[in-house]
C-alpha cells in the first residue's frame, strides 16, 4: 500500500477494493499498522489477497507433495519407518 501512496492512489477506496474481492483470505489476526511512520492505534485485520504468481507456486507446490507421497510409498517398508 505504500507504493500507492506516493503514486497518489486513493488508498482507501483501494484498501475497500482489495477487501470486498471475492478471492480475498482474511486471517483473523488483528494488528495496530504504521501509516507513515506513525502506529495507528485502530486494529485492523491482516488479510491475504493471492495473485496468480502465488497460485502457480501453491499448485506447484502440491504436484510436488502428491509425488513425494507416491514415491514414498514405494520404498521398502523398513525405510517408510524413517
Amino acid at each position: 500500500m505504500s507504493k500507492l501512496y506516493y503514486q497518489k492512489v486513493n488508498i482507501e477506496e483501494e484498501l475497500r477494493k482489495r477487501l470486498e474481492n471475492p478471492c480475498v483470505y482474511k486471517t483473523s489476526l488483528y494488528i495496530l499498522p504504521i501509516l507513515r511512520g506513525e502506529r495507528v492505534l485502530k486494529e485492523v485485520e491482516l488479510f491475504f489477497l493471492p495473485i496468480n504468481d502465488i497460485l502457480m507456486l501453491q499448485d506447484e507446490i502440491m504436484q510436488n507433495s502428491k509425488e513425494i507421497l507416491k514415491l514414498s510409498g514405494e520404498l521398502p517398508k523398513i525405510a517408510q519407518k524413517y
